[in-house]
Formats: C-alpha cells, sequence, structure tokens
C-alpha cells in the first residue's frame, strides 16, 4: 500500500506539473481528433490570450473553422500528411481568427500521437507572431520605397547632361538672337526671343534644382576642393546674376569687409548656396533691397543675403528647409517655386562643413547667414 500510495503520489505531481507547464505557456496548444475537430485547447487560446475565447468556445468546434480560408488549403494538406506518420510536421504559417474578428499570424508544428493511447489525437502547438509579421511587412515596404525612391534618384541623377545640354543650346541661341548676331530683329522678334530666353532660363534653373535634389538624395554629389577668393566669388556672383538685378526693380549691395579669409571649398557648391538664397530672396521682395555680405567669422567665412521682402512666421522658420515646403497656400500661388532651394542649400552647407541661420520679422524681410569652413571636413575632402 505504501509502495502504491508513492506511486500515485508521484504521478499526481508529475501531472500538476506538466498541467502547470501547459496552462501557462504562452504558445496555443490543442489537441485535434482525426477528424479536426478540437477536443482540447490550452488556456492561452482563450481569455486575455492568443486567440481571446471563452474557456468553451472552442471545443468541439472543426479548426477550419477560425482558419483564414485563403489559408485552408495549405494547412488541409499539411494535416492529412501528418495524419499518415507519427512525429512532428512543421505547418505553414497561418491567419486563426480571435474572438474579436481580427486575425492572428501563427507559426505552428502537430505532433501525431494518435497512436498513443494516453492522448489518441493531433496534438497542435502555435506561436502568435503576428507583431513579427508586421514588423517584416513594414520593413520590406520600407526597403521597396526605398529602393524605388533610390531608382528615381539615380535616374535623375544621371540625366543631368541629356537635360541641361538642350536647354543650354536653347538659352544660347536665344542670346545671340537677342544681340543681332544672325541680323537685327524687328522690336516684336526682339521681345519674343527676350520672353524665350528668360522662360528657357527659368525651365533651366527648375532643372538644375530637381536634378541637384536627386544628386544629394542618390549620394552622388561630388565635391571638387579648390581655393575660393571671396572677391572672385562675389564677382563671379554678380556678373551671373547681372540680368536678375537689373529685371528686379530692387537696390543692390555687395559688401566684402577687409581681411576676408581665402577658404578651401567646393566654388561650384558654393555658388549655388548664394544664389539660391539670392533667387530666395528676390522672389519674396516686391520692393526694397538686396544686401550680400561677405566677412570673416569664427575662422571661416560668412556670407549673409538680407532682404526687405515679406519675411517668415517664427513657427516656420524651421520648416522652410524641409523639401518642397512653401510657406503658405497664398505664398504658393503668389510666388512660384519648386519648395527644394532652401532644402539644397542646407543640404550643401552641411556637406561644406559648415551651417546655416535665418532671422526674419513677417513683414520686415529675413537675413540668411552661411558659415563655411577655412578647411573642408575630412569626410567632404577625401570626397574631392
Amino acid at each position: 500500500m505504501t509502495a502504491q500510495k508513492q506511486t500515485d503520489e508521484t504521478q499526481q505531481r508529475s501531472e500538476e506539473y506538466f498541467r502547470a507547464l501547459i496552462e501557462n505557456a504562452q504558445d496555443i496548444v490543442m489537441v485535434l481528433g482525426r477528424d479536426g475537430t478540437i477536443r482540447y485547447r490550452s488556456p492561452s487560446a482563450s481569455g486575455k490570450g492568443v486567440l481571446g475565447y471563452q474557456a468553451a468556445d472552442l471545443i468541439g468546434t472543426h479548426s477550419s473553422k477560425i482558419i483564414h480560408p485563403e489559408d485552408g488549403p495549405s494547412m488541409r494538406a499539411a494535416f492529412q500528411a501528418a495524419m499518415q506518420r507519427p512525429g512532428v510536421t512543421l505547418l505553414p504559417q497561418c491567419r486563426v481568427r480571435h474572438a474579436d474578428g481580427s486575425w492572428r499570424v501563427l507559426e505552428s508544428m502537430v505532433n501525431n500521437l494518435l497512436d498513443n493511447p494516453a492522448v489518441a489525437g493531433i496534438v497542435y502547438t502555435g506561436r502568435d507572431i503576428t507583431a513579427r509579421k508586421q514588423a517584416e511587412e513594414l520593413r520590406l515596404a520600407k526597403d521597396a520605397a526605398e529602393a524605388a525612391s533610390q531608382a528615381k534618384s539615380e535616374f535623375l541623377a544621371t540625366m543631368s547632361h541629356e537635360l541641361r545640354t538642350p536647354l543650354g543650346v536653347i538659352v544660347g541661341y536665344a542670346d545671340l538672337l537677342e544681340e543681332g548676331t544672325f541680323g537685327q530683329l524687328a522690336p516684336k522678334q526682339a521681345e519674343v526671343v527676350q520672353r524665350v530666353g528668360q522662360k528657357a532660363r527659368e525651365l533651366h534653373d527648375i532643372i538644375s534644382t530637381v536634378l541637384d535634389f536627386a544628386a544629394l538624395e542618390a549620394g552622388r554629389m561630388r565635391m571638387h576642393m579648390q581655393n575660393v577668393s571671396t572677391s572672385a566669388l562675389l564677382k563671379d556672383l554678380k556678373s551671373d546674376l547681372w540680368e536678375l538685378q537689373t529685371r528686379s526693380g530692387l537696390t543692390w549691395t555687395w559688401h566684402e569687409e577687409p581681411e576676408v579669409p581665402t577658404i578651401v571649398s567646393d566654388l561650384s557648391k558654393v555658388k549655388i548656396i548664394v544664389k539660391n538664397l539670392i533667387g530666395n530672396a528676390v522672389k519674396f521682395t516686391e520692393q526694397g533691397s538686396i544686401t550680400v555680405v561677405a566677412r570673416s567669422w569664427q575662422d571661416g567665412l560668412e556670407i549673409s543675403v538680407a532682404d526687405s521682402g515679406v519675411g517668415i512666421p517664427p513657427a516656420e522658420l524651421e520648416a522652410i528647409f524641409q523639401p518642397f515646403y512653401q510657406i503658405d497656400d497664398s505664398h504658393t500661388r503668389r510666388y512660384q517655386g519648386s519648395g527644394m532651394g532652401l532644402h539644397i542649400v542646407k543640404r550643401l552647407v552641411a556637406l561644406l562643413g559648415g551651417s546655416i541661420t535665418v532671422e526674419s520679422e513677417v513683414g520686415r524681410g529675413s537675413i540668411f547667414r552661411v558659415w563655411l569652413p577655412l578647411q573642408p571636413p575630412e569626410t567632404t575632402a577625401a570626397q574631392a
């Protein structure tokens, strides 16, 4: 009797042990009959568990009732394969209906214990991988979107020559016609040619902006470092922007303070930065002045562009550097532009190792200050 009692107690403790494991497991455990009917399900399938059903909801229910219709064929095939041989069979991932009507993705396997008299069924074990699956799908979608964006940027960057060259030819011939190289034009003809040249230049600027943006996004913006003389830089800018100054009707001031340093930087990128700032200033200034100042500042060169235009609301001073951003709908309609100029300026300034700040007051104008170091940062110099 003592031995039998000890055996019974040992068996009881063993049953309690394994029951505690099953009932506290996060994975779902079910026992299915030969026909696929659920005979047992662990507590993890009910209440606040993985599937949220009440205690008696699943017992006696055919397992196919809670499997997503699209996943039914593959699950039936796997279940039939498991019926043919004892042992463990991995199942394909499937969606199982939650009590609230949503779907959970389960990773599962079955163990054929039909020949085991203690079980006489198919033991199903499932793990909820819904969160992991959603994270994988988001990552794949993000990767696909980034790949598409990169492909777009690569395409636009490689189209630089093909798009700019024809426009350059149009602008060049328009200038020659306007100058009378091929004979004098009638006043009406000269006016039309002038308009053609002006619109071609505007289109050239827009395409250049788009291509610069694409090159930055694709990581194909190469740097060509050289000694940049501030005096020569301002002289080139005044020459390049002479027509803009003439058409603007504004008062222009160019000032270079004494002892302005020569810096090592990318001359073409510095010109793009300043031209964008000046073009932006002109666009938002109907009357008044544009002032460009170069000075020595904190072991580097500072170039400021000030205008007496509409100004920028304080709440939008940070947002103006975002791509495609326009101050508001009224400005978008009134002042044409791609909304990428200031974003490109900020990106280029960062590539050159500098910084940009802006001060503005609505109705009184803005001032943008670009600071560039005497020497480029090591990462930029390596690209030169």
